[in-house]
């Protein structure tokens, strides 16, 4: 958490005065430094990859990009 530009709390509280939130729901923030865009050369997602975010003791939802 100490990478974050706000809490975890600011962030819930800002994200459910667009949408409500329901359990279970993600916030994905973005990425750590050295990844993408800071890179050089750049790397960025394509057609191809997945994305999978892992939670312990509750699983992994993967993303396929398009």
């Amino acid at each position: 958490m100490a990478d974050l530009l706000f809490t975890p709390a600011h962030l819930v509280a800002y994200v459910s005065t667009i949408l409500p939130l329901h359990p279970g729901d993600l916030i994905l923030t973005g990425t750590p430094g050295g990844v993408g865009r800071a890179r050089t050369p750049q790397v960025y997602l394509t057609a191809g990859d997945v994305v999978t975010v892992t939670i312990d003791g509750i699983g992994s939802l993967s993303t396929p990009i398009v």
